[in-house]
């Protein structure tokens, strides 16, 4: 079975989710910092990663040159790629574990919002539903999950979804 969301699955686009959500994460999201260490190492050109967390199929992306495949320590070590520049800016390295790996620190921070029945009666769902990521392929979200946008803002916001459970496992809030 093709777990892979069609182009007519994804509801909700890049654009209209930021127009939609931005006020309200702003207004009512809190602080959260990545707590967690990542395993990350330098991606090749035109590698493909498929992000699967405990809940499944999570999103796909494509690397560019200089982009980083970073590796949550969580149950479900699920990865992603993220473009060298952000990488540089959210990780600093902490040691080399290997010819290819190093365990980094994260510095990032995010804002987030939990998705609820008020967040799904705002994109008119019932329950899951897709987003088109800020690097443009589908992710899927459930009640319960985070959407989240790096902090500090700047003028590309972006809107992301992280999975409620891989969440908690790398997130702390920063009021508490």
């Amino acid at each position: 079975m093709n777990m892979e969301p069609e182009k007519h699955d994804i509801s909700i686009d890049q654009e209209h989710l930021v127009e939609s959500l931005s006020a309200l994460l702003l207004e009512t999201g809190r602080d959260y910092r990545k707590f967690q260490t990542v395993k990350a190492r330098i991606a090749k050109e035109g590698e493909k990663i498929v992000s699967t967390v405990e809940s499944g199929r999570e999103t796909v992306n494509t690397a560019g040159a200089g982009d980083y495949v970073v590796e949550n320590q969580t149950g479900a070590k699920e990865q992603y790629i993220v473009p060298g520049e952000k990488f540089k800016q959210r990780y600093s390295e902490d040691r080399k574990l290997d010819d290819e790996w190093r365990v980094y620190n994260p510095l990032g921070q995010v804002k987030g919002i939990e998705v609820d029945r008020s967040i799904l009666n705002i994109f008119h769902q019932e329950g899951a539903f897709y987003i088109t990521a800020a690097w443009g392929e589908a992710q899927k979200v459930d009640e319960g999950d985070m959407l989240v946008t790096p902090l500090p803002l700047t003028d590309k916001f972006e809107i992301y979804r992280i999975a409620r459970k891989e969440f908690s496992e790398t997130y702390r809030s920063c009021s508490g």
